[in-house]
């Protein structure tokens, strides 16, 4: 197998200068490398440029490039054979499953599911700073816990019920199935949910429990859910490693822009092309 295209530019060095000289040149050069193999440029078995072809392309000295390669491997992502060079260790889980419903508050647990309860702490605060939608029960339960397909973990979970509703679950089952659909299952009905997804790196806990290489890309959402009595039953802050995370949305909607002001409420097309 070839080297990967993306790292033949010995002709044409690739700057490293900028906003980030305060870290040193052989962390920028493996977080370079990480996402190339996190993001399945460079899959599982493909070569890994070596130090001399580092060194060239990105024009710093010999020892700098051997620190990055050490780096990836103290990572587990690459490993590396005297004579043989490096190659890629690290294996991309599938996301097929994930248009299949996976992230959806509501669906069923997939064939392959299991939850693993880390921590249950009862009658704590809510964490208000962070879930500002509706108003706080007296106390909640605190559940952290990760969720895996096929063995693989997917997401890390810090969700925070009502204590009065966690109390009305069957003894263990969150430890079966989704909390939202338990909340359901006992007739909670919430009147109002809102998320906030924002891209953020692993920080060391979080790649722990997601078995993923710290600040790799993760999606973080921010869920928050209420009763009908306005009341905050539900909130979360989920992390999802960012090779498994996968949402489509529909965009049709943004194809249109109101009319110059008028007193109609109608839209016009809008050609995207021109």
């Amino acid at each position: 197998m070839s080297r990967p295209d993306s790292a033949k530019s010995a002709e044409s060095p690739i700057d490293l200068k900028g906003q980030h000289e305060a870290i040193a040149l052989y962390v920028r050069i493996a977080s370079i490398l990480k996402g190339r193999i996190v993001r399945g440029d460079w899959p599982h078995g493909a070569p890994v440029p070596g130090v001399d072809q580092l060194s060239r392309t990105y024009s710093v000295a010999r020892a700098t490039a051997r620190q990055a390669l050490q780096a990836l491997v103290a990572e587990g992502l690459i490993v590396s054979e005297r004579g043989r060079g490096s190659r890629v260790s690290y294996v991309k889980p599938p996301v097929s499953e994930i248009d299949g419903g996976l992230f959806r508050v509501l669906a069923p647990e997939p064939k392959g599911h299991k939850i693993v309860i880390l921590e249950r702490r009862h009658h704590v605060p809510l964490n208000t700073a962070l879930f500002k939608v509706g108003v706080p029960y007296e106390s909640y339960t605190l559940i952290r816990k990760v969720h895996l397909l096929d063995g693989i973990p997917y997401g890390y979970y810090e969700v925070s019920i009502a204590a009065e509703l966690y109390a009305r679950l069957p003894a263990g089952a969150d430890g079966r199935q989704k909390l939202a659909r338990l909340l359901a299952s006992i007739g909670v009905e919430m009147a109002k949910g809102e998320d906030v997804l924002t891209v953020d790196s692993a920080d060391w806990e979080e790649a722990v429990h997601l078995q993923y290489p710290m600040a790799s890309p993760i999606a973080r959402v921010v869920r928050v859910m209420t009763d009908r009595s306005g009341r905050i039953a539900y909130a979360a802050n989920n992390i999802y490693r960012g090779d498994k995370f996968k949402q489509t949305r529909a965009v049709s909607g943004y194809l249109y822009v109101p009319d110059e002001p008028t007193s109609s409420q109608t839209r016009r097309n809008v050609n995207p092309v021109g």
